[in-house]
């Protein structure tokens, strides 16, 4: 995050409390739905104008909260 990429994570409850916070992110999957995970890299390779946004977000987020 603090390097401006767009991470994709599981649903568990660190990733939820911390990528939650980030505008605009939507891209949980449930733990082990590996057809999800796939279609959200996919997704991501289609439009990297989303990627560079969430990644820009996650940035702007840790820059907010941790600097």
């Amino acid at each position: 995050m603090e390097r401006g990429t767009c991470a994709v994570a599981s649903e568990i409850p660190p990733h939820r409390d911390l990528l939650g916070r980030v505008r605009g992110y939507d891209l949980f999957f449930g733990v082990g739905n590996i057809e999800l995970l796939t279609r959200h890299l996919q997704y991501l390779l289609d439009h990297p104008d989303h990627a560079a946004a969430i990644g820009g977000a996650s940035l702007e987020f840790v820059r907010r909260e941790y600097v």
